[in-house]
């Protein structure tokens, strides 16, 4: 049996308060998700595929924030869904973070599997790369993907260096096989079992 975690953020404003209604869709191995390895936890789709409510659970949250004012709600035993206004330009930044952090840099578990990984992007709610107020307020459904624990993060991030950044010319490939390297890695991300949220 699994459970999953989705976010349905619906949105009155950037400005002053944000009503929102955030839906959560995780997968569950047995009694608990996080009773298995890490290597082992996997999540209801992945980044390609569309939401599967088939195979998962649905936990509702409501709440409201306010301009430049921070929102958390824990939805497992080891993660917070966070709207997190130090990171947005006139809004926030969507986030799923390790509920307990160990000191070395805390970890957001959306965007490493949630593309497009410049530009605008699911995550930003808010007035960033000249998207204007209405149309961040508008942009419905936010459907993003995320991991479960800090190995998938790494793991994921490790294939984003690879896919969509640049390469030192200290490393001695040739252009194929960068590119092969490249195209590997966003395979392998397109694949990559996630959680979802939207």
């Amino acid at each position: 049996m699994q459970r999953s975690s989705t976010a349905r953020l619906q949105l009155l404003s950037l400005r002053s308060v944000a009503l929102l209604l955030i839906t959560f869709v995780l997968p569950v191995l047995g009694a608990d998700l996080f009773q298995a390895p890490p290597a082992q936890q996997t999540g209801c789709g992945t980044v390609d595929s569309p939401f599967g409510e088939a195979r998962c659970v649905r936990l509702s949250y409501a709440g409201e924030v306010s301009s430049g004012q921070t929102f958390e709600r824990k939805f497992s035993e080891k993660l917070l869904f966070r709207l997190n206004p130090k990171t947005a330009q006139s809004g926030w930044t969507i986030e799923v973070i390790p509920e307990a952090q160990d000191g070395t840099g805390q970890r957001e578990y959306i965007w490493v599997v949630t593309p497009p990984y410049r530009f605008y992007n699911v995550r930003d709610l808010d007035t960033s790369y000249g998207t204007s107020a209405r149309e961040a307020v508008e942009y419905s459904p936010r459907d993003f993907n995320f991991v479960l624990n800090e190995e998938q993060f790494k793991r994921a991030a490790n294939l984003v260096e690879l896919a969509v950044m640049s390469h030192p010319p200290s490393e001695k490939k040739t252009l194929e096989e960068f590119d092969r390297e490249s195209q590997d890695a966003g395979h392998a991300l397109r694949r990559w079992s996630v959680a979802k949220g939207g």
